[in-house]
């Protein structure tokens, strides 16, 4: 029995990693020079933030691309290889998950303020998440409804952290830390809703590898310089550092599903 490759998924995960780190460390230098951390903006006059935005706005499209055109022709109801890389990238989204919901709940009891109804739709769309990236600890041979059914709510998670964002008045709505937030979830949710159509049985391949090339790179450009200097760049009411965390541990779990994905099926030789 031997394991192997298909050429363009794998080659577009490594293009997918390369661009996240680049663009991370690139965003990062950007926020330690050129970032008035009084509003959140890059400092009037500076070219290099434009410069970085269009490179990776044409990377992106470019990944996009060569997604859809050299994307694998598979049937609808592929089922990807299961690996303990998959199952630990799983492991750590519903580990983050759970944290985050036990830091909410720790901050309302503490601080006794009322529960807002961003908070209350998170909490509630957090669990049913948890219990989906656990359930994908299993072998997934044969599809279930339950697992189905709860691979919706990490979509809905997402997008009751973006609509947060955006409503979040403290900071400005041209600032690049809130739009590349808003970015982030917005392709974290289009790669989820393939994760949901994969397991329906209707993956579409095409939209599947786009989103699975272009989402990580988004959701790690987003948290990482976040994570490192909350300081300068985390300045409006709706940054959290667990959910920049936790968009950390959909990257991972993203290119680890990527992964498997482009895996051939064990053959005899």
């Amino acid at each position: 029995m031997k394991k192997s490759f298909e050429k363009v998924p794998l080659l577009m995960l490594l293009a997918s990693l390369i661009l996240a780190i680049t663009s991370a460390a690139v965003r990062s230098y950007l926020t330690l020079t050129a970032l008035d951390a009084r509003y959140g903006v890059y400092e009037h006059g500076n070219i290099l933030p434009d410069v970085y935005h269009i490179l990776l706005a044409v990377a992106l499209l470019a990944l996009v691309i060569i997604a859809f055109v050299k994307a694998p022709k598979r049937a609808p109801d592929y089922t990807r290889p299961h690996s303990d890389l998959t199952i630990f990238a799983s492991c750590i989204c519903a580990f983050m998950l759970i944290a985050d919901v036990f830091m909410a709940l720790y901050y309302i009891v503490v601080n006794r303020t009322p529960l807002t109804t961003f908070d209350i739709l998170e909490l509630c769309f957090s669990v049913p998440a948890v219990l989906y990236f656990l359930g994908l600890v299993r072998s997934q041979t044969k599809r279930s409804t339950a697992l189905a059914l709860t691979s919706l709510f990490p979509t809905a998670w997402c997008a009751v952290c973006l609509i947060r964002i955006y409503f979040d008045n403290s900071v400005l709505q041209v600032s690049p830390n809130k739009i590349m937030g808003e970015l982030a979830l917005l392709s974290a949710m289009i790669y989820l809703l393939s994760e949901s159509r994969a397991q329906l049985g209707t993956m579409k391949h095409k939209l599947y590898l786009a989103a699975a090339t272009a989402a990580p790179v988004l959701l790690f450009t987003s948290a990482v310089p976040n994570l490192l200097f909350p300081n300068q760049i985390s300045i409006g009411e709706s940054d959290d550092f667990i959910r920049y965390a936790i968009e950390v541990a959909l990257a991972l779990f993203i290119w680890a599903r990527l992964f498997a994905y482009a895996k051939r099926k064990q053959t005899n030789q």
